[in-house]
C-alpha cells in the first residue's frame, strides 16, 4: 500500500514539474493513442467529470461561512476557479509540488482561502465535524478497497453531521473506461480495480446516497453524512 501511494504521489509531482517547465504531460503517450478517437472522446468526457461540474456546485450549495473540503484537490482551485465560491476553501493533497504550486498562485493573486495542506487523505489534519461540504473527485480510482475504507471513515470524521459531499469512481460499464485506464497507465497512475457493488458496500456505513449519475465514464455520487 505504501509503495502504491508513493507511486501515485510521484506521478502527480512529475506532472506538476512538467507543467512548470512548459512540457506537455501527455508527451510520453504514444502518438497512436493520442490520435485515436477514444482519446479525443475521453478528453471531451473529462470536461464534465471534475469539481467544476455545475451539478456539483448546485448540490453542495456553498454559502458564506461554510467550510469546503477539496480532498485530493490537485489544481482544482485554479483550474475550476473554486476560489470564486462563497464558501471557505480548504485543499488537501498528497502531492507536495501541487500544494506548493497552488500556494504560489494564491499568494500571487491575493486570494483568500482557508488553507492548503500536504497530507494523506486517510489522515486529514482537521478536527472532528469541521467541514460543512466537500468533494473527492478523480482520486479513488487509484486505490484499493482497504485504503478507500480508511478514506471514507476519515471523511466522515471531519465532516459535520448531515454535511453534503460528492465523490466519484470509474464507471466500468462505460465504453470509454478501457481508454481511461490505458491513459492513466501511460501517466504511471495505474487504477486499482474494484466493482461498483464493492464500493457501495464500503460507502454505506459512512454516507447516505442522495443521487447517483452513472451516465459518464466516472460515476458521481451525491451524498450526505
Amino acid at each position: 500500500m505504501r509503495e502504491h501511494l508513493e507511486r501515485i504521489r510521484k506521478a502527480y509531482d512529475k506532472c506538476v514539474g512538467q507543467y512548470n517547465q512548459g512540457i506537455d504531460p501527455f508527451v510520453s503517450i504514444p502518438a497512436e493513442f493520442r490520435n485515436s478517437s477514444c482519446f479525443t472522446a475521453l478528453i471531451e468526457e473529462g470536461k464534465h467529470c471534475n469539481t467544476g461540474n455545475p451539478d456539483i456546485r448546485k448540490y453542495l450549495n456553498p454559502k458564506p461561512g461554510m467550510r469546503f473540503l477539496d480532498a485530493g484537490c490537485g489544481a482544482g482551485l485554479t483550474t475550476y476557479k473554486l476560489y470564486t465560491w462563497p464558501s471557505i476553501y480548504y485543499g488537501v493533497d498528497t502531492s507536495s509540488k501541487t500544494i506548493q504550486a497552488i500556494q504560489s498562485f494564491v499568494k500571487s493573486q491575493g486570494i483568500r482561502i482557508g488553507g492548503l495542506h500536504f497530507s494523506d487523505i486517510s489522515r486529514i489534519p482537521f478536527p472532528d465535524d469541521y467541514f460543512d461540504i466537500g468533494a473527492l473527485i478523480g482520486v479513488l480510482e487509484y486505490y484499493a478497497l482497504p485504503y478507500i475504507n480508511l478514506v471514507l471513515k476519515e471523511l466522515n470524521r471531519v465532516l459535520k453531521p448531515e454535511a453534503k459531499f460528492t465523490l466519484d469512481i470509474p464507471n466500468q460499464a462505460h465504453p470509454l473506461y478501457p481508454a481511461m485506464v490505458q491513459l492513466e497507465e501511460y501517466l504511471d497512475r495505474p487504477h486499482a480495480p474494484f466493482t461498483r457493488a464493492e464500493f457501495e458496500e464500503l460507502l454505506r456505513p459512512y454516507f447516505s446516497v442522495r443521487k447517483v449519475n452513472d451516465s459518464k465514464v466516472m460515476i458521481n455520487y451525491y451524498l450526505s453524512t
